[in-house]
């Protein structure tokens, strides 16, 4: 058997690129001959996968109406995915969160006899949970980064670790906040505000202008109020521009959202990864959610029993964290929100020790010293080996 692998890797917007690039660099660290091609951003890139399709040109898009403006981007990605797996032949292959995108290519891949690995697994546990049917028939091994995920797929009969979370393996972000804000042309001593309003098209497009607004319409009550929007690197200039120019005051910035939660008092985040940021920088938030009218429709029948879609309450078990969806992400709900986060010291207090809580839940990992990057890098080694043949290499 050849010591040297191919390992194809599928992610679809800047948060999954981001995790699978610290899987990408362990795994060179162990395999430095194994070599990866992708569909990712300028993580995967920086951390040498071969980009065979960019998502900043074929990113990610979130509800039907949205997939259906989108199609022949989708269609075209998952063509010179499959073209690519058909000439490559890679030893294993992981796919990264984007599960209506990745599920369908799990289905072809497999198929055609290819190992695959799931990293950030579908959340079967919150809707559509006929999908564990594909899951079971066509993926090997699914990787987990929150310890009840595990529980779950293996109740599913399921093959599932829990790897830890990836935020938990970052160092302490050493910040100097007045230093960071002047930079920003924004007076330290004057409360900020973290503004999130997603990475996908859609998202920009529906919440970034009401973001702004809040902020507008809690100045009438706290005038100095300031603001900063971090831009993730999938980002479009031109989906910016509706939101153009920007009251003084609010600043926008390119990535950043890191060192952004941790200057912020209190913060307003799209739902997804970014409230797990939040929460892991104790920031008192609330997280919105917000789809075309058709999508909503379909998606509230989709889902079943499930009272939360912020992670942080879903891992709390409880909603810590105030939720707003469609009519109720408007300018004058949000402010009086943000100004309870911004102003109640007990209300502050109470949610900082909630995600807090929330946090410690992470820390447990099985995996001893082992970052969550190298334990899936350790998998996709096990996993490669044992199926190096099989593809036909």
């Amino acid at each position: 058997m050849k010591d040297s692998k191919l390992i194809m890797v599928v992610t679809g917007e800047a948060s999954s690129d981001q995790h699978a690039a610290a899987v990408i660099t362990a795994l060179k660290k162990f395999k430095p001959d194994w070599h990866v091609f992708a569909m990712g951003g300028h993580y995967l890139a920086q951390a040498g996968a071969e980009l065979l399709v960019d998502i900043k040109t074929h990113g990610s898009v979130m509800g039907l109406t949205e997939v259906l403006g989108s199609a022949g981007k989708i269609i075209k990605a998952f063509k010179t995915l499959e073209h690519a797996a058909a000439e490559k032949k890679p030893d294993l292959v992981m796919l990264v969160d984007y599960p209506d995108f990745n599920l369908r290519l799990a289905k072809k891949l497999h198929g055609q006899g290819f190992s695959i690995l799931y990293f950030i697994s579908p959340q079967l546990w919150a809707w559509r949970q006929g999908r564990a049917k594909i899951i079971k028939r066509c993926v090997k091994k699914v990787a987990t980064i929150f310890p009840f995920e595990e529980v779950f797929y293996r109740g599913l009969g399921i093959n599932a670790e829990f790897v830890g979370h990836p935020f938990m393996d970052r160092k302490p972000l050493a910040l100097d906040r007045e230093k960071f804000c002047h930079d920003l042309g924004l007076d330290p001593a004057k409360p900020i505000v973290a503004l999130l309003p997603g990475s996908r098209k859609k998202e920009i497009e529906t919440l970034l202008i009401v973001l702004v607004q809040t902020i507008m319409e809690l100045r009438k009550t706290l005038p100095d109020v300031q603001a900063i929007i971090p831009i993730a690197p999938t980002v479009k200039e031109h989906w910016l521009a509706p939101a153009q120019p920007l009251p003084a005051g609010v600043v926008m910035i390119n990535g950043q959202a890191i060192e952004t939660l941790a200057v912020a008092d209190a913060g307003i985040i799209a739902s997804g990864t970014a409230a797990m940021e939040g929460a892991l920088a104790e920031l008192p938030m609330m997280v919105v959610y917000k789809l075309t009218s058709l999508s909503y429709f379909f998606a509230q029948r989709l889902i079943g029993g499930v009272k939360n879609f912020a992670m942080p309450n879903i891992i709390a078990g409880k909603e810590i964290v105030r939720e707003f969806v469609q009519e109720q992400v408007n300018p004058i709900v949000l402010a009086a929100e943000l100004a309870k986060l911004l102003t109640d010291e007990q209300y502050r207090t109470e949610k900082k020790q909630q995600l807090r809580l929330v946090k410690e839940q992470l820390k447990h990992r099985q995996q001893g010293e082992m970052t969550a990057g190298e334990r899936v890098a350790q998998i996709i080694i096990e996993l490669g080996n044992e199926s190096g043949n099989e593809s036909g290499r």
